[in-house]
């Protein structure tokens, strides 16, 4: 077991080359030798290179939630086909027959839930919110 341990982490200290050194073919013409580039290599320890593409891989989809919520109208009756959009964005749903939703976004995101007769209400998203809609008293 402490053969494979080893094993590993000299596999993973060991540098990788991000840039490969290459020579074009030797040509007798000064101009062309002139032109002629060798690239720098640049090397890294794997353990560097894989902690790099861990943060980048986690800070991206850290900061998602999976917003559950439920609504209902001022007798605590669900309201069926409601409007769930994040502000800002594309993204919405609508409410299922027992006035629940699921909407993926950013923790702290406002997200606006309307329907047809009620005021709009924006509340910030959290892992579970419950909207009680009021009614558009404007005739």
């Amino acid at each position: 077991m402490l053969k494979l341990l080893i094993f590993v982490l000299d596999m993973l200290w060991k540098p990788i080359n991000l840039f490969r050194k290459e020579r074009k073919p030797n040509i007798n013409n000064n101009f062309f030798n002139l032109l002629r580039m060798n690239y720098v290599s640049l090397k890294v320890p794997r353990v560097l290179a894989v902690a790099m593409l861990l943060c980048l891989s986690i800070g991206a989809f850290a900061q998602q939630i999976t917003v559950m919520g439920h609504v209902k109208d001022a007798t605590g009756e669900p309201v069926i086909g409601a409007n769930a959009i994040v502000v800002g964005t594309t993204t919405g749903t609508m409410t299922d027959f027992d006035g629940n939703f699921t909407l993926k976004t950013t923790e702290g995101a406002t997200i606006r839930v309307s329907y047809i007769g009620y005021k709009a209400q924006d509340i910030k998203a959290a892992a579970s919110v419950e909207v009680t809609l009021v009614e558009d008293a404007m005739m």
